[in-house]
């Protein structure tokens, strides 16, 4: 799911993006890598309490993530 999220944000459909990696973190909910695109695309689709739920679960998995600390 992660993979194909990656390649449909390549290609522009963030939403079809955002169910593939809602799916990776459904199935994985400590993937690093899924939450944070998860919480960046719904960023970009100005889901902004989404977004910013899903960067405090990414900065729980990794709190020392600089990259998302705000």
């Amino acid at each position: 799911y992660l993979q194909y999220g990656d390649l449909l944000c390549e290609k522009k459909d963030l939403k079809g993006a955002l169910v593939q990696f809602k799916n990776a973190a459904r199935i994985d909910p400590s993937n690093f890598d899924a939450i944070e695109a998860l919480a960046e695309t719904n960023f970009d689709l100005n889901n902004l309490k989404a977004a910013e739920d899903g960067y405090k679960q990414a900065l729980a998995l990794r709190p020392d993530n600089t990259d998302i600390q705000y």
